[in-house]
């Protein structure tokens, strides 16, 4: 059993629902058919093309150029079309993708995005999306089911992502983009192409459109990202605020993931009076899961004092003489 059987068989989806005669004949009337096994294909019903054998399709595309064997996936439904693609190896197909021209792909029907999502690895079909502007890698993911969408990005290795894909990635559910991408993100530094090229109000609906269960998900990276959007301490209040009134140990938790400098800051912007725009009860959220940072004892250098130089022992007994004699004399002048 080859590479492309073993991925046919594990990974069976459900079709998405374009595969029928009617949507088949909508997209060959945009190809100029003259390709008498396309035509052949298409008068077939769906359990007689499962039973057309695999010799049959290797020996006609030996003959085909990408264009025509591309015709031929056109008129195939989404279970036909996955176990044709299954007949050949790895090099074959990249060889066949590669040799497409642009107007195979502007003419590619719902089934084969779905047959190329299926046997190709992740990072593979990211490759052809790569090239897609936003618009057009919408118009991909229309055909794809939920768990499509779900195992592609679980089976990405490589999380960067151009403009076009970012914006089109916040066309999806935000539970999806938060589980599906921002989950496996380990660094801040990947969160930044974020803030580049998708605006505030697509930032603004995917937060507001997370579930509390999200929330009280997020990994810490996330809920650092999340603070760096912040704009100002007004932003950082109204979070607290409403995400107090759902669970105040989201609260806690964010602020106990953040980084120790800028909770600092934030604390500091508060004068005394200004402590009453959060109330005891979210203070306490706010400071219940935060690592103080200990306080560094201050280390005292020793003074060090002058050497007092110490008088010769024959001048000390000099001066103790003369000190005497003076004392003797001035206690006979006062007996006197």
């Amino acid at each position: 059993m080859n590479d492309w059987d073993r991925l046919m068989g594990a990974k069976k989806r459900p079709v998405v629902g374009q595969s029928s005669n009617k949507f088949i004949n909508q997209e060959m009337s945009k190809i100029n058919l003259d390709n008498p096994f396309a035509e052949y294909l298409s008068t077939l019903s769906l359990q007689q093309l499962l039973r057309v054998p695999a010799e049959k399709y290797k020996s006609a595309f030996s003959d085909m150029s990408a264009s025509k064997i591309h015709e031929v996936f056109a008129v195939l439904p989404y279970e036909v079309s996955v176990q044709v693609a299954g007949y050949f190896d790895d090099e074959q197909v990249e060889a066949y993708l590669t040799d497409l021209t642009d107007e195979d792909w502007d003419t590619m029907t719902g089934d084969e995005w779905q047959t190329w999502m299926t046997i190709l690895p992740s990072d593979d079909f990211k490759e052809i999306i790569d090239e897609m502007t936003e618009e057009e890698i919408i118009a991909v993911w229309e055909y794809f089911t939920d768990d499509m969408t779900t195992e592609f990005f679980a089976g990405l290795t490589n999380l960067e992502f151009t403009g076009a894909e970012w914006k089109a990635i916040f066309t999806l559910p935000a539970s999806t983009i938060k589980t599906s991408i921002f989950d496996r993100m380990e660094t801040i530094d990947q969160f930044e192409p974020v803030g580049k090229f998708v605006g505030d109000k697509a930032l603004d609906k995917f937060f507001d459109d997370l579930t509390l269960e999200d929330w009280q998900n997020m990994t810490p990276v996330e809920q650092q990202a999340t603070f760096n959007t912040f704009e100002d301490r007004d932003e950082v209040i109204e979070f607290i605020h409403s995400m107090f009134k759902a669970d105040p140990e989201v609260v806690s938790d964010f602020f106990g993931n953040l980084e120790i400098e800028d909770v600092m800051e934030f604390l500091d912007s508060f004068d005394k009076k200004d402590y009453k725009l959060l109330s005891s009860e979210e203070w306490t959220a706010v400071k219940a899961d935060i690592e103080w940072p200990e306080k560094e004892a201050i280390e005292m250098e020793p003074i060090e004092e002058e050497p007092v130089e110490e008088e010769p022992a024959e001048e000390i007994t000099e001066k103790k003489a003369k000190f005497n004699k003076a004392r003797g004399q001035m206690q006979k002048q006062k007996q006197e």
